[in-house]
C-alpha cells in the first residue's frame, strides 16, 4: 500500500476511534462515534503533509547516497534513512540504539541465527516461513531495492522485544544491516 494511503487510513482509523465516546453529546455538531466533515478533512491534510514529509525525508536519503551507487543502493538509502533519534522519546531512542548495535556487522542470515529462537514463539506461522528464506533473499540483495532479507531479520529481532521497543528497535536494526549492504554495493566496492 502507497505510504500516502496508509497514512490517510491511519489517521482516519484514529479519528474514528476517538470519536466512540460513551458520552451522550458531540462537540462541532458530528454524529455519535461519527467524525464531522472538518475532523475529517484536518485529518486528512494532517496525513498528507506527514506523507509529503516523509517523501521529501526519502528523497533526500536516496540523494545522500555515494555518487555513482547502483539503482538498487538508492532504492536502500531511499527506503531505509537513518532513524531520526532527536524526535524520539528517550526510551524509543534507546530502542533504536539498541536495535543498531545488534545488528551492526552482521548479515540477515546472522541476525536471524542470533534471535530466531526467542522470536518464534512470537511469530506467525507465515511469517516463520518468510523468516526461513532469509538465506535465498540475501543472495538477491545485489539486485531487489525491497532489501527483504533486512526486514525479515529486523523482524526476527523486533519480535524479541517489548510492544514499546519493537518498532523502533526494528528501524534500529535494519538500519544497520541496510549500511553493511551499503558497503557491498557501494562503487568501488566490487
Amino acid at each position: 500500500m502507497p505510504r500516502p494511503l496508509a497514512a490517510i487510513l491511519v489517521a482516519l482509523a484514529l479519528l474514528a476511534l476517538a470519536g466512540c465516546g460513551s458520552s451522550g453529546s458531540t462537540s462541532g455538531g458530528s454524529t455519535p462515534g461519527k467524525p464531522s466533515q472538518a475532523e475529517i478533512e484536518r485529518s486528512q491534510a494532517e496525513a498528507e503533509k506527514g506523507a509529503k514529509a516523509t517523501a521529501r525525508s526519502a528523497k533526500a536519503a536516496e540523494e545522500s547516497a555515494p555518487k555513482g551507487a547502483s539503482r538498487t543502493l538508492r532504492g536502500i538509502y531511499r527506503a531505509f534513512p537513518a532513524p531520526s533519534k532527536g524526535s524520539l522519546e528517550p526510551a524509543a531512542r534507546k530502542a533504536v540504539a539498541a536495535g543498531e548495535a545488534a545488528c551492526r556487522g552482521k548479515t540477515p542470515v546472522q541476525v536471524k541465527e542470533e534471535f530466531y529462537a526467542a522470536a518464534k514463539r512470537y511469530l506467525e506461522p507465515e511469517q516463520a516461513k518468510m523468516i526461513g528464506r532469509i538465506a535465498s533473499f540475501e543472495r538477491q540483495a545485489a539486485t531487489e531495492q525491497g532489501f527483504v532479507a533486512g526486514q525479515l531479520a529486523a523482524d526476527t529481532y523486533a519480535a524479541t522485544l517489548s510492544e514499546e521497543a519493537a518498532r523502533p528497535g526494528y528501524q534500529g536494526c535494519v538500519y544497520s544491516l541496510a549500511r553493511q549492504v551499503e558497503k557491498q554495493l557501494a562503487p568501488g566496492s566490487q
